[in-house]
């Protein structure tokens, strides 16, 4: 659960204005959200935060997946200049 302050703009279509609006996310703006939001706190809470970890490691996994490529394409380069040095 991340508590932050947020800045966006709004766009409309035709010939309507943008305008910018601020939300503040404090102890209280978010008991008002969503203090009778849940009936059972304690599960919405653990329910946050597994879905949380779940986010992490299918992160992780792409992240890890990334860097293997990047290591396979130095490895190749690697040994095609070691190949081109001995031509």
């Amino acid at each position: 659960m991340k508590l932050a302050e947020k800045v966006g703009n709004v766009v409309l279509s035709e010939n309507l204005t943008v305008h910018k609006f601020r939300v503040s996310i404090n102890r209280q703006s978010f008991k008002l959200l969503y203090g009778d939001l849940y009936s059972d706190k304690v599960r919405a809470i653990i329910r946050e935060l597994s879905t949380n970890a779940c986010d992490s490691h299918i992160l992780l996994a792409r992240m890890m997946f990334l860097l293997r490529f990047i290591f396979l394409i130095l490895l190749n380069l690697i040994s095609m200049s070691r190949i081109l040095a001995l031509v």
